[in-house]
């Protein structure tokens, strides 16, 4: 076991490069989108840009694969998070904590249901269906964490030829 990565020394330049790459994106992440208002879907956003800049080669960081998931991800917590307003309202007999986490819990499940079944991994958007559940939002969230998702495939696209996989 080591503590540090045997491509380190042969590829320091490249850690160096990529991890201040990652930190830019994320920075511009977090400028755009309200950091106190929307914390757990940005820190969904902040493990995808780890996937997509650490492990740029591998099937995780695909385009398909960061948009669908994120895609179902969105789908199930909208879908979870309308069903469990609308419910909650009209069974008045059942704590609203009970409705969060159940319906938090559905939105996962069904979440990873889907993406195996369409074959779609990319682990961080599993949480984007949770966020969207537990935390408040609004149709800027949704429309600004595809357009930073996209932004973020398009610089990896640009950038593909000199980035490598560090793990």
């Amino acid at each position: 076991m080591y503590l540090f990565d045997a491509k380190v020394t042969e590829s320091l330049k490249e850690y160096i490069f990529q991890s201040a790459l990652a930190t830019l994106s994320i920075f511009l992440v977090l400028v755009f989108l309200d950091v106190l208002e929307h914390t757990a879907l940005i820190a969904k956003l902040g493990a995808s840009v780890f996937i997509i800049f650490v492990m740029p080669k591998s099937y995780i960081s695909r385009p398909r694969q960061v948009l669908g998931e994120y895609g179902i991800g969105i789908i199930c917590g909208i879908t979870c998070y309308f069903l469990m307003f609308v419910l909650s309202r009209n069974v008045s007999v059942i704590p609203d904590k009970v409705f969060i986490v159940g319906f938090g819990s559905l939105a996962v499940g069904v979440a990873i249901f889907l993406m195996a079944v369409i074959n779609l991994e990319h682990p961080p958007a599993v949480g984007i269906a949770l966020g969207l559940v537990l935390n408040q939002w609004n149709h800027r969230t949704i429309i600004f964490i595809v357009f930073a998702l996209i932004l973020l495939l398009v610089l990896k696209r640009f950038l593909e030829p000199v980035l490598i996989d560090l793990i």
